[in-house]
């Protein structure tokens, strides 16, 4: 069985709701992030590194998992590099969404690596029911079509429900002896996602009607909209990659203005500037929604879903400790 040479950042342990930054520590040099067990003898490369915690929670301590993309890079901009493709032939299973998320996918070096590596593919984005909306996302070198379907599932466990379910059939597919052991792992973190379920069902619900609407820092909420009920008027940053002209920015307070948008989310991975320059001219208050990346203090999916929740519940109004960076 074809093993990984361990290389790369360490993924972070502890979250702290309390005073988390809104990036890369200054020290942090970006690099594939490594999720390392005592292994089954498997190892599964994943495209983001949202995605590959919940491969990794899906699947077990006992198949060794990589992220592609560097834990704090943005997928909609990042290339890949030599280094990445090289590891790709240690690799027994390649995991991404599909649904023209992974930038890096568009290109034909990587394809040509994946077929070289003589690797499955599992495309989730292919056993999902996803939301199709009539956008097209222009990123410059790239377009983000949503007609082909809304990639960022995980803002609603539910589908990440489904991603486990499909996930460890696939690997038990390929490692048949501790398929069972894959199985029971996809349970255990099926409870643990409707635990997640439930408190953001309780804490969202409970936010006052005329206070769920936002503006968002690009856009990517779609699942979180029409699960929870709460509304996006409008994104701060059109392309991520580019940044909005004075003419959008203009457009943008205008919006939150007359749409009575009660709060302004900026992301990690982009830049906080607009978000806190639109909410100081309008009043409106600011935070820090997560959808592509982690930070140092919030390094897996659970810890993600969860500080947005106490972001939103803080922003929107209701009695909770704030995780706000103003």
């Amino acid at each position: 069985m074809r093993r990984l040479v361990a290389v790369g950042l360490s993924i972070l342990v502890g979250f702290t709701m309390t005073g988390c930054a809104a990036g890369p520590s200054p020290s942090a040099t970006p690099d594939a992030t490594l999720t390392t067990g005592p292994g089954h003898g498997l190892t599964v490369a994943v495209s983001t590194p949202v995605l590959a915690d919940i491969v990794s929670d899906s699947v077990g301590p006992g198949v060794e998992v990589w992220s592609v993309v560097p834990a704090y890079a943005d997928p909609h901009t990042w290339e890949a590099t030599p280094r990445e493709m090289v590891k790709l032939t240690e690799t027994d299973l390649y995991i991404l969404m599909g649904a023209h998320l992974e930038a890096f996918e568009e290109g034909g070096a990587w394809r040509r690596a994946v077929d070289a590596a003589g690797i499955p593919v599992l495309r989730l984005a292919d056993h999902l029911d996803l939301i199709v909306r009539d956008v097209v996302i222009d990123h410059g070198d790239h377009v983000h079509d949503l007609r082909d379907g809304d990639p960022h599932v995980w803002l609603d466990p539910a589908y990440v429900q489904q991603i486990a379910r499909v996930v460890s059939e696939e690997v038990g597919a390929l490692d048949p002896p501790n398929a069972a052991s894959y199985a029971a792992a996809a349970v255990a973190y099926g409870t643990r996602l409707a635990d997640l379920e439930q408190d953001l069902d309780a804490a969202l619900g409970s936010i006052p009607p005329d206070r769920r609407r936002i503006v968002v820092a690009h856009d990517a909420f779609s699942y979180l909209e029409r699960r929870f009920g709460i509304e996006v008027a409008g994104s701060v940053i059109a392309s991520p990659g580019k940044e909005p002209a004075a003419g959008e920015i203009a457009a943008l307070i205008d919006l939150v203005r007359s749409r009575s948008v009660a709060g302004i989310f900026y992301e990690p991975q982009l830049s906080a500037d607009v978000a806190r320059m639109v909410a100081n001219e309008t009043g409106v208050p600011v935070g820090m929604l997560m959808t592509d990346s982690f930070t140092d203090e919030v390094d897996d999916y659970l810890s993600l879903m969860r500080y947005n929740l106490a972001s939103l519940v803080a922003v929107l109004g209701t009695e909770i400790a704030s995780p706000l960076m103003n």
